[in-house]
């Protein structure tokens, strides 16, 4: 299991001062080297061009540190922090998938000094060990686009939309699937709240495309950090096998107009991403 510490609060406050690391504090362990690339090169797909963090090197030659650093007008428009630790999540399910190719145990630790709170994760490279079939299939697919191809009306298979949300609870969080991004007339009437078991494997929505939505309880900024991992895990799987996954802003506070009554009749009270999943022309 991986360790992980967490403590609430927003990002605001001090920053320590950040600066790129320099060719020689960084080691020369070729998986660190490869780690770094990883997490550095490619940005988090709801914020094209843009890369809200930094590495540092850590204490001794074998931990880097994630830190946050948004730009002005990203801390504006994103003042609890949300949005922001939610790409850096992403970016370290990519720096434990690099470390895990290149042979090394990633050790991580979510927010390990509540004193410094922009720094959101340390990643340690313990003992050699093999890489999985899977985590070579997720790595092969770091860079590609998210959404792979033009959208089609050919369903989802059920059995992928399992192995989906069965990728977003290895990182600690939960992805419901919403038969279809069309709107419902009305709110469902009283009853018992749909289980979230079938909410998950509701199977392929008649219309373009189904609607999937990420989560992890409670919302804390540990929360947040985990929804990054899995939607980037998320997407990386959807991506091997050729679906195309279009993430919607994550604006859980204000979630498009278009599925409010999506989210209340599937009893989602708040997500933290959304996706927009279907098929890719080949």
């Amino acid at each position: 299991m991986r360790p992980s510490a967490g403590t609430a609060g927003g990002i605001g406050g001090p920053t320590p001062p950040l600066r790129a690391l320099h060719p020689a504090e960084v080691p020369r362990d070729e998986a660190t080297q490869q780690l770094l690339r990883a997490a550095v090169e490619a940005p988090p797909p709801f914020l094209r061009g843009v890369r809200p963090w930094r590495l540092r090197a850590g204490a001794g030659q074998q931990v880097t540190e994630l830190w946050a650093s948004p730009s002005r007008d990203l801390r504006a428009l994103d003042p609890t922090g949300r949005v922001v630790q939610i790409a850096c999540g992403a970016a370290l399910l990519r720096l434990r998938l690099a470390a895990a190719v290149a042979g090394r145990e990633p050790v991580d630790r979510l927010l390990p000094r509540p004193g410094e709170p922009q720094l959101l994760a340390t990643i340690r490279l313990a003992g050699p060990r093999q890489p999985s079939q899977a985590e070579r299939v997720l790595h092969a697919v770091i860079g590609r686009p998210v959404a792979n191809g033009v959208p089609t009306a050919a369903p989802v298979p059920a059995s992928l939309l399992g192995d989906l949300a069965q990728a977003a609870a290895i990182e600690g969080a939960v992805l419901d699937i919403v038969d279809s991004p069309a709107v419902p007339s009305r709110r469902p009437g009283p009853g018992p709240a749909r289980p979230a078991a079938q909410r998950r494997h509701a199977g392929p929505g008649k219309a373009p495309g189904l609607i999937a939505v990420i989560y992890a309880r409670p919302g804390t900024r540990a929360g947040w950090l985990r929804t990054g991992q899995a939607l980037q895990r998320v997407l990386l799987l959807a991506t091997a096998h050729g679906i195309s996954a279009r993430p919607f802003p994550p604006v859980p506070e204000a979630p498009d107009a278009r599925l409010a009554d999506v989210l209340v009749a599937f009893g989602i009270g708040q997500p933290q991403l959304i996706l927009q999943l279907s098929r890719a022309a080949c």
